[in-house]
């Protein structure tokens, strides 16, 4: 996958690019992203992001001709810059193929060594394939939260996962039918 796939971060020579990648899978993403609403980010909004970018927490990953094939964005909950949420979309056409899997994973390692110590992931309940990245990259549930995630304006049941440099899961936290199952 590494020689296929190039994980960077974003930058303002992206914008065009980074407005279609948003555009071509507005649909897509509406279903699985909080707040997205249905509607691609302006290109105003994508380069005001990217100016505010704090350490260059916006990264893309690329196909070996520059294709953006996925976003994962990142931002700080604290003062402290040691604890970030992630948000992250794949393109429709490239799902179930391992390619947020190994960008998480290549991301939690870059972040860890920025000083993160511990990052959070809000996922709708019903977004099985999120919560198998989550828990296959050594996340685990740290807190159920109803009606907390809002997709296309409405209210829907939540995870909010989380990893840490210094902690390991709870025992059984990761099992599949727990989270899965709900």
């Amino acid at each position: 996958m590494k020689d296929l796939l190039h994980i960077r971060p974003a930058k303002l020579a992206d914008l065009t690019h980074m407005l279609q990648f948003e555009t071509n899978n507005q649909e897509w993403f509406a279903d699985f992203l909080p707040h997205y609403s249905g509607h691609a980010p302006s290109l105003s909004l994508i380069k005001k992001r990217l100016l505010n970018d704090d350490a260059g927490m916006q990264f893309l990953v690329c196909l070996h001709n520059g294709k953006i094939v996925g976003r994962f964005n990142a931002q700080y909950l604290d003062q402290n810059k040691d604890t970030i949420e992630v948000s992250y979309r794949i393109d429709k056409c490239f799902v179930n193929r391992g390619i947020a899997q190994f960008a998480l994973k290549h991301l939690l390692l870059v972040w860890a060594c920025r000083g993160v110590r511990d990052i959070y992931a809000k996922v709708a309940d019903y977004n099985k394939s999120s919560i198998k990245v989550l828990l296959s990259c050594g996340f685990w549930v740290d807190e159920f939260c109803p009606q907390t995630v809002n997709l296309k304006s409405q209210p829907q049941e939540g995870w909010i996962f989380r990893w840490s440099v210094s902690q390991a899961p709870a025992q059984g936290a990761n099992q599949f039918d727990r989270v899965l199952s709900y």
